[in-house]
Protein backbone atom coordinates (compact mmCIF):
# COMPACT_ATOMS: atom_id res chain seq x y z
CA UNK A 1 0.00 0.00 0.00
CA UNK A 2 1.07 3.36 -0.42
CA UNK A 3 2.61 5.70 2.30
CA UNK A 4 2.63 2.73 4.26
CA UNK A 5 5.63 2.79 6.51
CA UNK A 6 7.99 -0.53 6.50
CA UNK A 7 8.86 -1.25 9.94
CA UNK A 8 12.40 -2.80 8.88
CA UNK A 9 13.27 0.70 7.82
CA UNK A 10 16.19 2.97 9.57
CA UNK A 11 14.21 5.72 10.32
CA UNK A 12 11.50 3.43 11.88
CA UNK A 13 13.77 1.81 13.96
CA UNK A 14 15.56 4.76 14.54
CA UNK A 15 11.88 6.73 15.97
CA UNK A 16 11.58 3.18 18.11
CA UNK A 17 14.53 4.00 19.87
CA UNK A 18 13.25 7.56 20.59
CA UNK A 19 10.20 6.39 21.94
CA UNK A 20 12.28 3.77 24.20
CA UNK A 21 14.21 6.75 25.69
CA UNK A 22 11.41 8.76 26.40
CA UNK A 23 9.53 5.53 27.57
CA UNK A 24 12.14 4.99 30.30
CA UNK A 25 12.31 8.60 31.80
CA UNK A 26 8.38 7.97 31.70
CA UNK A 27 8.87 5.22 33.81
CA UNK A 28 11.22 6.27 36.42
CA UNK A 29 9.68 9.80 36.21
CA UNK A 30 6.31 8.78 36.83
CA UNK A 31 6.39 8.31 40.57
CA UNK A 32 7.90 11.23 41.20
CA UNK A 33 5.21 13.37 39.29
CA UNK A 34 2.31 11.01 41.31
CA UNK A 35 3.96 12.04 44.54
CA UNK A 36 5.97 15.06 44.50
CA UNK A 37 4.22 17.22 41.61
CA UNK A 38 3.73 20.13 44.16
CA UNK A 39 7.62 20.74 44.35
CA UNK A 40 9.06 19.76 40.77
CA UNK A 41 9.62 22.42 38.43
CA UNK A 42 6.78 22.97 36.09
CA UNK A 43 9.50 22.89 33.12
CA UNK A 44 8.98 18.85 34.01
CA UNK A 45 5.68 19.12 33.66
CA UNK A 46 5.94 20.76 30.49
CA UNK A 47 8.40 17.76 29.14
CA UNK A 48 5.81 15.53 30.09
CA UNK A 49 3.25 17.01 28.33
CA UNK A 50 5.77 17.43 25.13
CA UNK A 51 6.85 13.36 25.83
CA UNK A 52 2.63 12.67 25.61
CA UNK A 53 2.17 14.31 22.08
CA UNK A 54 5.29 12.69 20.83
CA UNK A 55 3.32 9.18 21.79
CA UNK A 56 0.29 10.55 20.18
CA UNK A 57 2.64 10.97 17.49
CA UNK A 58 3.96 7.48 18.03
CA UNK A 59 0.47 5.90 17.70
CA UNK A 60 -0.67 7.51 14.64
CA UNK A 61 2.83 6.29 12.56
CA UNK A 62 2.34 2.91 14.21
CA UNK A 63 -1.48 2.89 12.61
CA UNK A 64 0.54 3.05 9.24
CA UNK A 65 3.32 0.70 9.57
CA UNK A 66 3.01 -2.58 8.23
CA UNK A 67 4.34 -5.23 10.61
CA UNK A 68 6.15 -8.88 10.32
CA UNK A 69 3.93 -12.11 10.40
CA UNK A 70 5.24 -15.00 12.35
CA UNK A 71 7.23 -16.06 9.36
CA UNK A 72 9.11 -13.02 9.45
CA UNK A 73 7.49 -12.14 6.20
CA UNK A 74 6.68 -8.22 5.99
CA UNK A 75 3.11 -7.13 5.33
CA UNK A 76 2.93 -3.97 3.82
CA UNK A 77 -1.12 -3.88 3.21
CA UNK A 78 -2.72 -1.18 5.14
CA UNK A 79 -6.24 -3.09 6.52
CA UNK A 80 -4.33 -6.19 7.25
CA UNK A 81 -1.40 -4.19 9.28
CA UNK A 82 -4.14 -1.90 11.11
CA UNK A 83 -6.29 -4.76 12.33
CA UNK A 84 -3.20 -6.52 13.38
CA UNK A 85 -1.96 -3.47 15.44
CA UNK A 86 -6.03 -2.83 16.72
CA UNK A 87 -5.71 -6.32 17.70
CA UNK A 88 -2.60 -6.17 19.77
CA UNK A 89 -1.42 -2.83 21.21
CA UNK A 90 -3.31 0.07 19.33
CA UNK A 91 -5.72 0.48 22.79
CA UNK A 92 -3.09 0.19 25.35
CA UNK A 93 -0.48 2.51 23.07
CA UNK A 94 -3.82 5.07 22.92
CA UNK A 95 -4.46 5.14 26.78
CA UNK A 96 -1.12 5.69 27.94
CA UNK A 97 -0.55 8.25 24.95
CA UNK A 98 -3.63 10.89 26.19
CA UNK A 99 -2.87 13.12 29.07
CA UNK A 100 -6.12 12.54 31.17
CA UNK A 101 -4.96 14.59 34.39
CA UNK A 102 -4.59 17.38 32.07
CA UNK A 103 -7.45 16.95 30.05
CA UNK A 104 -9.59 17.21 33.40
CA UNK A 105 -8.01 20.37 34.43
CA UNK A 106 -8.92 22.35 31.79
CA UNK A 107 -12.06 20.37 31.37
CA UNK A 108 -12.52 21.60 35.27
CA UNK A 109 -11.22 25.33 34.51
CA UNK A 110 -8.29 25.36 36.80
CA UNK A 111 -5.33 24.75 34.30
CA UNK A 112 -2.22 24.06 36.60
CA UNK A 113 -3.77 25.87 39.07
CA UNK A 114 -6.24 24.36 41.54
CA UNK A 115 -7.20 27.43 43.28
CA UNK A 116 -8.49 29.08 39.92
CA UNK A 117 -10.98 26.86 39.46
CA UNK A 118 -13.03 28.28 42.42
CA UNK A 119 -12.03 31.85 41.92
CA UNK A 120 -9.67 31.45 45.30
CA UNK A 121 -8.47 34.98 46.99
CA UNK A 122 -6.14 35.27 50.11
CA UNK A 123 -8.16 38.35 51.32
CA UNK A 124 -11.06 36.21 51.47
CA UNK A 125 -11.66 35.78 54.92
CA UNK A 126 -15.18 34.58 55.11
CA UNK A 127 -13.59 30.85 54.69
CA UNK A 128 -16.24 29.74 51.98
CA UNK A 129 -13.78 30.28 49.04
CA UNK A 130 -10.98 28.63 51.33
CA UNK A 131 -12.84 25.50 51.88
CA UNK A 132 -13.60 25.62 48.36
CA UNK A 133 -9.69 25.70 47.17
CA UNK A 134 -8.79 22.95 49.65
CA UNK A 135 -11.55 21.00 48.22
CA UNK A 136 -10.36 21.50 44.70
CA UNK A 137 -7.30 21.33 45.52
CA UNK A 138 -7.67 16.94 46.85
CA UNK A 139 -9.47 16.57 43.51
CA UNK A 140 -6.72 18.03 41.64
CA UNK A 141 -4.39 15.28 43.63
CA UNK A 142 -7.17 12.94 42.86
CA UNK A 143 -6.81 13.79 39.42
CA UNK A 144 -2.86 12.55 39.61
CA UNK A 145 -4.20 9.23 40.03
CA UNK A 146 -5.25 8.79 35.98
CA UNK A 147 -1.14 8.72 36.02
CA UNK A 148 -1.23 5.82 36.64
CA UNK A 149 -2.26 4.53 33.07
CA UNK A 150 0.98 5.17 31.92
CA UNK A 151 2.09 2.36 33.83
CA UNK A 152 0.98 0.29 31.25
CA UNK A 153 3.71 1.85 29.13
CA UNK A 154 6.20 -0.77 30.94
CA UNK A 155 4.65 -3.37 28.45
CA UNK A 156 5.43 -0.94 25.76
CA UNK A 157 9.17 -0.33 26.52
CA UNK A 158 9.44 -3.94 26.69
CA UNK A 159 7.93 -4.67 23.76
CA UNK A 160 10.61 -1.69 21.77
CA UNK A 161 13.20 -2.45 23.97
CA UNK A 162 13.65 -6.56 23.53
CA UNK A 163 14.24 -6.69 19.65
CA UNK A 164 17.38 -4.60 20.27
CA UNK A 165 18.49 -6.60 23.22
CA UNK A 166 18.41 -10.08 21.45
CA UNK A 167 20.32 -7.76 18.61
CA UNK A 168 22.83 -7.56 20.94
CA UNK A 169 23.47 -10.84 22.56
CA UNK A 170 22.66 -12.85 19.37
CA UNK A 171 22.08 -16.34 21.26
CA UNK A 172 18.57 -16.77 22.63
CA UNK A 173 19.67 -19.16 25.60
CA UNK A 174 21.89 -15.48 26.92
CA UNK A 175 19.34 -13.33 26.39
CA UNK A 176 16.74 -15.77 28.82
CA UNK A 177 19.11 -16.20 30.53
CA UNK A 178 20.11 -12.54 31.61
CA UNK A 179 16.25 -11.71 31.66
CA UNK A 180 16.03 -14.74 34.15
CA UNK A 181 18.81 -12.84 36.21
CA UNK A 182 17.71 -9.47 36.19
CA UNK A 183 13.53 -9.90 36.22
CA UNK A 184 13.89 -10.01 40.44
CA UNK A 185 16.00 -7.37 40.77
CA UNK A 186 14.13 -5.30 38.44
CA UNK A 187 10.73 -6.00 39.81
CA UNK A 188 12.11 -4.75 43.36
CA UNK A 189 13.44 -2.02 42.47
CA UNK A 190 10.19 -1.16 40.59
CA UNK A 191 7.49 -2.15 42.75
CA UNK A 192 9.95 -0.34 45.54
CA UNK A 193 9.89 3.35 43.57
CA UNK A 194 6.76 2.79 42.77
CA UNK A 195 4.85 1.77 45.81
CA UNK A 196 6.98 5.07 47.44
CA UNK A 197 5.50 7.78 45.28
CA UNK A 198 2.12 6.27 45.66
CA UNK A 199 1.96 6.04 49.18
CA UNK A 200 3.48 9.42 49.48
CA UNK A 201 0.68 11.16 47.28
CA UNK A 202 -2.21 8.69 49.51
CA UNK A 203 -0.45 10.29 52.56
CA UNK A 204 -0.60 14.03 51.08
CA UNK A 205 -4.35 13.62 50.15
CA UNK A 206 -5.04 13.02 54.04
CA UNK A 207 -3.01 15.90 54.62
CA UNK A 208 -0.28 13.79 56.23
CA UNK A 209 -1.83 11.76 59.42
CA UNK A 210 0.60 11.45 62.76
CA UNK A 211 0.50 7.74 61.94
CA UNK A 212 2.15 7.82 58.58
CA UNK A 213 5.58 6.73 57.99
CA UNK A 214 6.71 10.41 56.27
CA UNK A 215 5.90 11.91 60.01
CA UNK A 216 7.17 9.15 61.55
CA UNK A 217 10.42 9.92 60.21
CA UNK A 218 10.16 13.88 59.96
CA UNK A 219 10.28 13.81 55.77
CA UNK A 220 7.66 16.65 55.68
CA UNK A 221 6.94 19.40 58.39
Amino acid sequence: SKHLFNPLHPVRSKWGGLCSILLVFTVLMLPLTLGFSDVLPDELDTIGLVIDFFFMADVLISCNTGYEDTDGVVVMDRKRAFNAYLQGWLIIDTLTAIPFDKAMQLFMGGGSDPSASVGYQETDLSGTRIGKAGKAMKTFKLIRLTRLAKILRIARLARLVAPYVKQFFGDSSQYETLIKLLSPIITVMFLSHYISGITFMLADLESFPDESWMVQLDLVG
